[in-house]
């Protein structure tokens, strides 16, 4: 018990919490699709998984590109294996379920079904909409998710 006591002291507030916290936060709840999440958390997760998808897509372009592997004598032009974005896929499968619990819980703040994320799912539109339903702010008062997070 005091263990969990000195856990919770040492944690610092949300307000001091910079990009790689809430990135770590959602990280750590990567399959929690109850309750709610502010506006901050989804957003900044959002930042920093883009920010890594596209440091990811660099690396795929350095790392796995056909003048590199032939640079390093690996292979011919004609016998490279095709593996442009290894690290992107890898990195995409990491933060698929992230997203969408973060997602669905960002709905559930303003008192939205987490099935409304598929709304992503109708190209333009549909993901029009649901950059409008995840930017609005969230209920202040407790909804049937739960509290309000802040």
């Amino acid at each position: 018990m005091s263990n969990q006591v000195s856990q919770k002291s040492r944690q610092k507030p949300e307000a001091e919490y910079n990009l790689i916290d809430w990135f770590v936060k959602c990280m750590k709840n990567y399959a929690n699709f109850r309750g709610r999440a502010r506006r901050k958390e989804y957003w900044f997760f959002f930042l920093s998984r883009s920010l890594i998808m596209i440091a990811a897509i660099f690396l795929d372009a350095i790392l796995f590109n056909d003048a590199f592997l032939n640079a390093l004598e690996y292979c011919e032009s004609d016998d490279c294996p095709d593996f442009n974005f290894v690290i992107t896929i890898l990195a995409s499968l990491a933060f698929f379920i992230p997203e969408i619990a973060v997602g669905a819980r960002r709905l559930h703040d303003t008192n939205k079904s987490g099935w409304w994320y598929l709304l992503s799912l109708i190209p333009l539109f549909g993901t029009l909409a649901l950059i409008a339903l995840l930017a609005i702010e969230g209920d202040q008062t407790e909804n049937r998710y739960g509290p309000p997070p802040k």
